[in-house]
């Protein structure tokens, strides 16, 4: 089988603990690229957090695209076109701004250009958001009032158990016009219904002319299994959820291990 393309999550797959990426896996993305093959990074960031990355792997130059707010907005990096846009209805908004509140500790979070905006003070788990992210972190009591609607996403941080409760009550309320997982356990995104990192792959991919079976997409949470499960191949690396193993088709080394090298050495290359 000839893989033409590989989409790639970024935290905890394609970067290392320090998220950098690998010298030895920056080449071979290089190598690959210039035999005319695609990459697409595929991320829980805001496309403002992606794009660093992009560039570190010259998409803008050799051609490539990158699918963040978890594929709710699609860029092709040569041009910085906004190929798929996809909205939260505004009704939701303010409900789960109400929901969060009553939560000790959790933040709702959302994205002002080069921000991070929150409603209460950061917990520990905006702070990773933050560090991925390379973005300031600014606390807004008019939360509301700052947001840049309309919005790709809102993203839940928090204690696992209150984000679970806060995603169910979400669903309870806004199921037919949300889609609701958390990415990590103290993660809960908060999307348009039935837009996934699977589906805006598949529609890129079809856009763009290739089939599922020359596509291989690797990942390590939660928001990675539906593109795992359009992909021909799906790699979950050794450090994934155990969910995330369960639907692929290959386990690669975890991402300090640079699994993602292995991928590209084994099928691409």
């Amino acid at each position: 089988m000839s893989y033409e393309v590989i989409a790639l999550d970024l935290d905890g797959t394609l970067t290392n603990n320090k998220k950098e990426i690998p010298e030895r896996t920056k080449e071979a993305l290089f190598d690959i690229m210039k035999q005319g093959k695609k990459v697409i990074l595929v991320s829980g960031r805001p496309v403002y957090g992606v794009l660093p990355v992009a560039k570190e792997l010259k998409l803008d130059q050799l051609g490539g695209y990158v699918m963040g707010f978890n594929a709710g907005q699609v860029v092709d990096c040569r041009t910085m076109e906004v190929i798929q846009n996809y909205l939260l209805p505004d009704q939701v908004i303010e409900p789960a701004l109400r929901i969060a509140e009553d939560y000790p500790g959790v933040c709702l979070t959302s994205y002002k250009k080069d921000k991070i905006i929150v409603n209460r003070e950061a917990n520990r788990y905006v702070m990773v958001e933050a560090y991925s992210n390379k973005m300031p972190v600014l606390v807004c009591e008019d939360f509301l009032d700052q947001l840049d609607r309309p919005l790709n996403k809102l993203l839940v941080c928090g204690e696992p158990e209150y984000v679970a409760e806060i995603l169910k009550k979400l669903g309870d309320q806004f199921g037919d016009i949300l889609n609701l997982f958390p990415s990590e356990p103290f993660f809960g995104e908060v999307m348009p219904k039935g837009i996934d990192k699977g589906y805006s792959l598949g529609l890129l991919m079809e856009e763009l002319g290739y089939r599922p079976d020359q596509v291989i997409a690797c990942g390590d949470s939660g928001n990675d299994i539906p593109m795992i499960r359009y992909a021909g191949l799906g790699v979950a690396m050794e450090n994934a959820m155990e969910e995330v193993k369960e639907a692929a088709d290959y386990i690669t080394g975890t991402n300090e291990e640079e699994g993602v090298l292995d991928v590209i050495r084994k099928f691409m290359q």
